[in-house]
């Protein structure tokens, strides 16, 4: 899959707010997989 620049700086800023509130640093796979792991976990509690 292709990620643009705009796109990488959209998702760092996105792991940056993560890392202020947990420490956590992050790679651009992880803030995706956090993405993906709160999508489902919204999708399960509004159905």
């Amino acid at each position: 899959m292709k990620i643009t620049d705009n796109t990488k700086r959209a998702l760092l800023k996105v792991g940056a707010e993560y890392t202020i509130k947990d420490g956590r640093e992050r790679t651009l796979e992880g803030i995706v997989k956090l993405l993906l792991e709160e999508h489902r976990h919204k999708s399960k509690s509004s159905s």
